[in-house]
């Protein structure tokens, strides 16, 4: 018998992913933070090591975002074939997609691109207070003892005004 051994190539910038960690966020939570990794992968799908790394990097790793709010902060290159960085989200809530692009250092072989990117979600704060979203209007023959035509529509939203789907807790007297 004989055996086969599977090699890990070079880096491919278009195969290689961010993961974030957690993926959703309530806004402006303290400490409301994602860890962001970047794990190169090779043409097969294979992860690459930290001696695969040595042998085909070095490599570089950018990333950004777009969408609601957030910020990438200082991408880490661990040596190992990941890359890590903190995303701090901000106080709007949606998508925030999370790009990047891998480079090849001198020396070092691979495809450079752009790496597959990563959503993050950004959900409502704890509720804080009711914003009156509809206002409240009679109709034109309108007066005291009628039904409005224009009911009003009240919203439980967040400190920064972000409308809060579900609320078990918030009793309006």
């Amino acid at each position: 018998s004989s055996t086969v051994t599977i090699a890990t190539g070079p880096a491919i910038g278009s195969a290689s992913t961010i993961t974030a960690s957690p993926n959703s966020l309530q806004v402006a939570t303290p400490g409301n933070t994602s860890t962001l990794t970047v794990q190169l992968i090779d043409s097969g799908g294979n992860s690459l090591s930290a001696a695969e790394y040595a042998a085909f990097g070095p490599y570089g790793v950018t990333m950004s975002t777009s969408g609601v709010a957030g910020d990438v902060g200082v991408v880490t290159n661990n040596s190992d074939g990941t890359f890590t960085a903190t995303f701090s989200g901000g106080t709007v809530t949606g998508s925030v997609t999370v790009s990047g692009s891998m480079t090849v250092g001198s020396g070092g072989s691979g495809t450079a691109g752009s790496l597959v990117s990563e959503t993050i979600t950004m959900t409502p704060g704890d509720p804080a207070a009711l914003a009156m979203a509809t206002q409240p209007a009679a109709g034109s023959g309108g007066y005291s003892g009628q039904p409005l035509d224009t009911q009003p529509v009240i919203n439980v939203v967040d400190a920064y005004g972000n409308v809060v789907d579900s609320d078990s807790v918030t009793s309006v007297a």
